[in-house]
């Protein structure tokens, strides 16, 4: 089990020292540096308290570490090798040594556990702690040794498990669903409830507070047709590596499910279609279906989902998996489809290894380090949405000693690295603005901002999606400028 589930952490490790921090990893790394009392002040009045535990988790360690982009990743890969063993565990306890290794190395190589494994968020031990508390609930309704230690490792784990990832709490409904399947522990489900129930209740303030704060993901879509786009997605999720790589991602998905419906198809009409095997298989296809099936109804009338808060069913695609590849029996068969699904992983995990990062801000200082200069400035645009550009900056640091612009007024939270700030709406100290976006979006309100200031823009650097526009003041003779096209958010 150990040696299985370490085979992810170097590819995570590898992945991580390519890939440049994004938003929310920079948030992280911001928060998590933050003095107590801002921390607290933060979370209970702004943003974040879904992810507050996790932060608290990486205070010491950033303290111990620092922050730079490797160290800031390298927990979330030892949290997919803790899940790791966890859903090997389980395969093992119910079905098997034989199904445990096919469930642990369909674990390590799945693009979730890759792109995950690399971030340094609270999605891969979201997955750790969930597949844990589903460990002792197994632990709770099939071991009739020592019932009452069981009782209380599951009901702390669900807590925990709250407290890590709010949303990661819905496993109490595939937990109870596993129970009610299984007609030998049916006595067991009143007590199940009341384990249930107190988990829920302890985790009641976090839920009242991230309640409160839920315009921080006001910018989720909603609606019919978004309930039917995340129903399909729940069943691509879990061989998505957080990056987009269609139709790679799509056919990987396919193909995977293929394998477990034949294998699954063996398996039930074999010999060994014992009561282990039932309950794993039970266990593996609620948990892969039910939370994104019930989220995504959710959907349909609020911003309250995204298809990446499902992290935490990615033990079960594995689960399915390693029984699938178990049973089918044929030795060129199970090869055949097992270098198909390879091919297709190594096309879904290419864009991880891109420096770009997921919001570009790769690029963005890869253009800045080869064509800026020293005393030179930065304006991220849209500014109303420009804090998460302002939070990778404040972490990763500008080159050339450059100049970051956040017309929005100051930051309630300290700088990890040396930037200087530009918060005056006069006109800065320089002849070169460099304007970055985020997504490709340009606020109108910046651009008539450097027009005022007596700037124009000359040159486009970057990408479609992570332009980045070079103004001057004054502008050369018989240089032509650029127009750029805006909008008002």
């Amino acid at each position: 089990v150990v040696l299985v589930s370490l085979v992810s952490v170097p590819i995570d490790i590898t992945i991580s020292s390519i890939r440049a921090l994004w938003n929310d990893e920079a948030f992280t790394a911001l928060a998590s540096t933050l003095p107590s009392h801002d921390l607290l002040h933060l979370v209970l009045t702004q943003r974040d308290a879904v992810n507050a535990t996790y932060d608290i988790l990486m205070r010491p360690y950033i303290f111990a570490t620092g922050h730079g982009t490797l160290i800031l990743r390298i927990p979330s890969s030892l949290f997919m090798a803790i899940t790791c063993a966890g859903i090997m565990t389980i395969a093992r306890s119910l079905v098997g040594r034989r199904v445990a290794i096919y469930t642990g190395l369909a674990f390590a190589f799945l693009p979730l556990v890759t792109g995950f494994g690399s971030e340094a968020r609270s999605y891969a031990l979201s997955a750790a702690v969930v597949t844990w508390s589903t460990w002792f609930l197994l632990q709770f309704l099939y071991n009739p040794r020592n019932v009452r230690r069981w009782a209380w490792c599951y009901a702390i784990s669900l807590v925990v498990t709250g407290y890590v990832f709010l949303y990661a709490f819905i496993i109490v409904v595939v937990h109870l669903l596993v129970a009610a399947g299984d007609p030998k522990i049916r006595r067991r489900m009143r007590s199940l409830l009341l384990l249930q129930g107190g988990a829920l209740i302890a985790v009641l303030p976090l839920a009242l507070l991230s309640l409160r704060q839920h315009q921080e993901i006001s910018w989720i879509p909603s609606g019919f047709f978004t309930m039917i786009s995340n129903g399909v997605g729940v069943f691509v999720t879990p061989f998505w590596s957080g990056m987009s790589a269609a139709p790679y991602t799509e056919l990987l998905a396919l193909l995977a499910w293929g394998v477990i419906a034949s294998g699954l198809y063996r398996l039930v009409n074999g010999t060994e279609w014992t009561s282990g095997a039932r309950t794993a298989v039970r266990l593996g296809l609620a948990w892969i279906l039910v939370p994104g099936a019930l989220y995504s109804l959710a959907s349909a009338i609020g911003p309250y989902f995204t298809l990446r808060y499902l992290v935490f069913c990615v033990p079960a695609a594995a689960l399915l998996l390693g029984l699938a590849f178990a049973h089918i029996r044929s030795l060129v068969v199970r090869s055949g489809f097992a270098i198909a699904l390879a091919l297709l992983v190594v096309m879904v995990d290419t864009p991880l290894f891109s420096s770009a990062g997921k919001d570009g801000w790769g690029t963005t200082m890869q253009v800045l380090t080869a064509h800026s200069a020293p005393g030179e400035f930065v304006l991220p645009s849209p500014q109303i949405a420009s804090y998460d550009y302002t939070f990778v900056a404040r972490v990763t640091g500008l080159p050339q000693q450059m100049t970051l612009i956040v017309l929005g007024g100051t930051l309630p939270w300290s700088s990890l690295s040396s930037v200087r700030r530009w918060s005056s709406t006069d006109v800065p100290p320089t002849h070169v603005i460099w304007l970055v976006s985020r997504f490709g979006a340009i606020d109108c309100t910046e651009l008539a901002t450097l027009r005022r200031w007596g700037f124009t823009a000359t040159s486009l650097f970057g990408t479609r999606t992570s332009p980045t526009y070079e103004f001057v003041s004054p502008l050369p003779v018989a240089t032509p400028s650029l127009k750029i096209a805006c909008s008002t958010p």
